[in-house]
């Protein structure tokens, strides 16, 4: 149950010739303990550079006699994450790829808000499930992800009775988020470069709304999407934010006297002024 050690020599071949579990082979690009470990010196340590741009360095240790493990992740100065970082890993990371640990990740953005996500992950052979809760919770609510590793993408779905939640991970870290439940519809894509793309439609009472929206490597985002009621146009909305939340949006209704401007500024207040005079808070 010790984690194979790839480049030390002293080693009993055997490790080093075992079957991996999963004849798909993922671990060179999995993104997780067991492939950062095999990426560093063989003494369980690793310090690399992640193949996507928000990630600047990722550094740790695994510790095969006792399980325990710990990593930190620096990041692009301009990206919205501050910092995250593991300090209470532990469970296994075995030679021949299968994994089962739990750890907890602390979050920081660049605002200063911290967040903790708990985590467990078993993989055996190409299946894997994650669980993953909200640390801080007095009573978690836990979400289960099942999916499964072939050569070039992890495909998963997660459990839930009221949506349907599917994406996968790509070889070159491209990651999709598929949700569909009642009277909703998004796709996001996240790419390596450190943006995301979304498409969504959302039903409601008595507006439906569809559209787009581009997330940035800091954080900020734009937004078009078109504001319906029974089928016909009411309003065309464009949208700018930065992280924070301050920005400005534009909504064309088709009128003069209907067209109107939103702006929020960083403490969350909101202004509007519209063409047929009305103006205030919102």
């Amino acid at each position: 149950m010790l984690l194979l050690l790839l480049g030390c020599d002293t080693l009993d071949p055997t490790w080093i010739d075992q079957r991996p579990a999963c004849a798909a082979e993922p671990y060179t690009w999995a993104d997780d303990l067991e492939s950062w470990v095999l990426s560093g010196p063989g003494d369980g340590s690793f310090d690399l550079d992640p193949a996507d741009e928000p990630r600047t360095g990722l550094s740790g240790n695994y510790d095969p006699a006792t399980g325990d493990f710990a990593w930190s992740v620096a990041f692009a100065d301009e990206y919205w994450l501050d910092s995250s970082e593991v300090s209470d890993g532990f469970g296994t990371a075995w030679h021949n790829g299968d994994l089962d640990v739990e750890f907890t990740v602390q979050t920081t953005d660049m605002l200063g808000n911290s967040s903790s996500t708990g985590n467990r992950v078993l993989r055996e052979g190409c299946a894997e499930t994650q669980w993953s809760w909200d640390a801080t919770a007095d009573e978690p609510t836990f979400t289960e992800l099942s999916g499964t590793w072939s050569a070039h993408s992890f495909d998963w779905t997660v459990a839930s009775d009221s949506a349907d939640w599917s994406g996968s991970l790509a070889d070159d870290l491209t990651r999709t988020t598929d949700y569909v439940a009642e009277g909703d519809d998004e796709h996001v894509v996240d790419h390596p470069d450190g943006t995301s793309d979304r498409e969504f439609t959302v039903t409601g009472d008595p507006y439906d709304y569809a559209g787009t929206s581009h997330t940035a490597l800091d954080g900020s985002y734009t937004s078009d999407y078109a504001i319906t009621q029974n089928g016909k146009s009411v309003c065309d909305v464009t949208e700018a934010r930065e992280y924070s939340g301050a920005g400005a949006a534009h909504y064309d209704c088709g009128s003069d006297s209907f067209d109107c401007d939103y702006t929020v500024k960083d403490d969350g207040s909101c202004s509007y002024s519209c063409t047929d005079g009305e103006k205030g808070s919102c």
